[in-house]
């Protein structure tokens, strides 16, 4: 009878531990994405901006009558 309750209670330590192992884990990984995600988000910001688009444009009507003599001016 005292061992059953002995592995109880051990069961129920390692259950615990390892719960607090798994939120200390996934707080960790939540850190980690969410500083992604602002990454993220300031280089959308920064690839929609007019100077940007406008840059863009211009080099890939550069490049397209490059490779395309055959496209009208």
């Amino acid at each position: 009878m005292n061992f059953r309750e002995g592995m109880r209670r051990s069961a129920l330590l390692v259950g615990m531990v390892g719960a607090a192992l798994g939120g200390f884990a996934s707080y960790a990984d939540l850190h980690e994405a969410m500083a992604a995600r602002e990454r993220y988000k300031s280089f959308e910001m920064l690839a929609k901006s007019d100077v940007v688009q406008q840059e863009r444009k211009s080099l890939q009507e550069e490049h397209e009558s490059f490779f395309r003599p055959w496209v009208g001016p």
